[in-house]
């Protein structure tokens, strides 16, 4: 029975890494594909969806972070998101 009960709690806690940062707080960081912007990022239950669009010859990437602002200030989770050049743009 212990055996059981510590395969479910195992599982439990094995998932997407999105996941894991919304529910139990920590980092986890994004590699934006290559010459995006990103422009917003939200939630919508376990999933991280971000907005992004072509980035501009004037910009530079940036790196971003979206982070958690809980009540309690427990479990607060970050997501780091890095911008990109792609190298051989001609």
């Amino acid at each position: 029975m212990k055996i059981l009960i510590s395969v479910l709690a195992l599982v439990s806690l094995v998932g997407c890494e999105n996941t894991l940062t919304r529910k139990y707080g920590g980092s986890m960081t994004v590699s934006i594909p290559c010459d995006q912007k990103v422009m917003n990022v939200t939630w919508k239950q376990d999933d991280m969806w971000y907005l992004t669009r072509p980035m501009d010859l004037s910009e530079d990437p940036s790196i971003l972070t979206f982070k958690e602002k809980s009540v309690y200030g427990a479990l607060e989770g970050q997501v780091i998101l890095t911008e990109s050049r792609c190298l051989n743009k001609e």
